[in-house]
Protein backbone atom coordinates (compact mmCIF):
# COMPACT_ATOMS: atom_id res chain seq x y z
CA UNK A 1 0.00 0.00 0.00
CA UNK A 2 1.20 3.80 -0.70
CA UNK A 3 1.06 6.53 1.83
CA UNK A 4 -2.08 8.45 2.08
CA UNK A 5 -0.31 11.81 0.60
CA UNK A 6 0.81 9.71 -2.81
CA UNK A 7 -2.11 7.44 -3.42
CA UNK A 8 -1.33 4.55 -6.00
CA UNK A 9 -2.77 4.04 -9.39
CA UNK A 10 -5.68 1.33 -8.38
CA UNK A 11 -7.47 1.53 -5.98
CA UNK A 12 -10.03 -1.10 -4.15
CA UNK A 13 -12.95 -0.14 -2.38
CA UNK A 14 -14.91 -1.81 0.24
CA UNK A 15 -18.20 -0.28 0.54
CA UNK A 16 -20.09 -1.59 3.45
CA UNK A 17 -23.85 -0.64 2.24
CA UNK A 18 -25.08 -0.96 -1.32
CA UNK A 19 -25.50 2.66 -2.03
CA UNK A 20 -22.53 5.14 -2.87
CA UNK A 21 -23.05 6.83 0.58
CA UNK A 22 -22.55 4.50 2.67
CA UNK A 23 -19.55 4.24 4.60
CA UNK A 24 -15.94 2.66 2.93
CA UNK A 25 -12.41 1.86 3.34
CA UNK A 26 -10.07 2.06 0.99
CA UNK A 27 -6.65 1.21 -0.16
CA UNK A 28 -4.47 2.22 -2.79
CA UNK A 29 -1.30 0.31 -4.83
CA UNK A 30 1.09 1.37 -7.71
CA UNK A 31 1.11 -2.09 -8.66
CA UNK A 32 -1.76 -3.86 -10.74
CA UNK A 33 -0.70 -6.93 -9.51
CA UNK A 34 -0.49 -6.16 -5.87
CA UNK A 35 -3.84 -4.30 -6.24
CA UNK A 36 -5.65 -7.15 -7.72
CA UNK A 37 -4.70 -10.15 -4.83
CA UNK A 38 -5.66 -7.32 -2.26
CA UNK A 39 -8.72 -6.97 -3.90
CA UNK A 40 -9.66 -10.80 -3.95
CA UNK A 41 -8.03 -11.39 -0.36
CA UNK A 42 -10.85 -8.52 0.43
CA UNK A 43 -14.05 -10.58 -1.45
CA UNK A 44 -12.30 -13.19 0.56
CA UNK A 45 -12.43 -11.99 3.97
CA UNK A 46 -15.17 -9.09 3.82
CA UNK A 47 -17.29 -10.89 0.75
CA UNK A 48 -20.96 -10.89 2.69
CA UNK A 49 -24.18 -9.87 1.36
CA UNK A 50 -24.63 -6.12 2.14
CA UNK A 51 -20.83 -5.21 0.82
CA UNK A 52 -19.42 -4.29 -2.26
CA UNK A 53 -15.74 -4.49 -2.93
CA UNK A 54 -14.31 -2.30 -6.50
CA UNK A 55 -10.54 -2.50 -8.18
CA UNK A 56 -10.51 0.91 -9.74
CA UNK A 57 -7.20 2.41 -12.13
CA UNK A 58 -7.32 5.79 -11.09
CA UNK A 59 -5.75 8.79 -13.10
CA UNK A 60 -5.94 12.52 -13.54
CA UNK A 61 -8.79 12.36 -15.37
CA UNK A 62 -11.09 8.86 -14.90
CA UNK A 63 -11.55 6.39 -12.38
CA UNK A 64 -12.23 3.12 -14.60
CA UNK A 65 -13.67 -0.04 -12.96
CA UNK A 66 -11.54 -2.56 -13.53
CA UNK A 67 -13.65 -5.28 -11.65
CA UNK A 68 -16.79 -5.41 -8.90
CA UNK A 69 -17.66 -7.78 -6.34
CA UNK A 70 -21.27 -8.14 -4.89
CA UNK A 71 -23.00 -11.18 -3.61
CA UNK A 72 -26.08 -10.83 -5.52
CA UNK A 73 -24.33 -10.20 -8.84
CA UNK A 74 -20.51 -12.11 -7.95
CA UNK A 75 -17.63 -10.68 -9.79
CA UNK A 76 -17.76 -8.71 -13.05
CA UNK A 77 -14.76 -7.80 -14.28
CA UNK A 78 -13.68 -5.07 -17.48
CA UNK A 79 -15.64 -1.69 -17.26
CA UNK A 80 -19.68 -2.35 -17.36
CA UNK A 81 -21.40 0.55 -18.80
CA UNK A 82 -22.16 2.71 -15.80
CA UNK A 83 -19.57 2.14 -14.20
CA UNK A 84 -16.58 4.57 -15.25
CA UNK A 85 -16.61 8.15 -13.52
CA UNK A 86 -15.06 10.74 -15.70
CA UNK A 87 -13.89 13.39 -13.37
CA UNK A 88 -13.77 11.19 -10.40
CA UNK A 89 -10.94 9.75 -8.33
Amino acid sequence: MTSDSQPGRYRVTLRFTADDNGPAASGYWTDPHTAQRAYRSWIGTHGSTTVRIQLTEQTARRSLVLASWTRSTGEVTGCPRGHQRAGSG
